[in-house]
């Protein structure tokens, strides 16, 4: 436990370390793993998992998930290079709250919902550094 970690009745339930809160989604989402989207992928795979990690090198500007059917993913960001396009800024996948695009940081995360309008919705983001 660390000095910024919040517990109730001895469970740590929120966490300023990364791989603290990582651990913490998984156990809450029931996820056994955290999927790692390849490196520089602008529309990565999300079939069979609701759970994953970026981790690019380089700036990426990801524009549309592949495989989606309607469902929920959890999006944990493991770089300050990930850029997720809205439909605001010419993107006709991906709608995002206030219409800007979403630019990420290390241990930001974002919860998409795919619906049956095609479009990917988002329902919640945290800025966690």
């Amino acid at each position: 436990m660390a000095w910024d970690d919040i517990m109730v009745a001895g469970q740590v339930i929120a966490s300023a370390d990364y791989n603290a809160r990582t651990t913490l989604i998984k156990k809450a989402l029931g996820a056994e793993d955290v999927v790692t989207f390849v490196d520089g992928d602008v529309t990565p795979l999300v079939a069979g998992a609701t759970l994953f990690e970026t981790a690019n090198s380089a700036p990426t500007d990801i524009t549309d998930f592949i495989g989606a059917t309607e469902k929920l993913i959890n999006i944990l960001f493991g770089d300050a290079f990930t850029t997720i396009k809205s439909t605001d800024s010419g993107n006709a996948n991906i709608r995002l709250m206030g219409g800007a695009d979403y630019v990420s940081q290390d241990g930001y995360s974002l919860t998409l919902r795919y619906r049956d309008d095609n479009i990917w919705h988002e329902e919640s983001r945290s800025l966690n550094t």
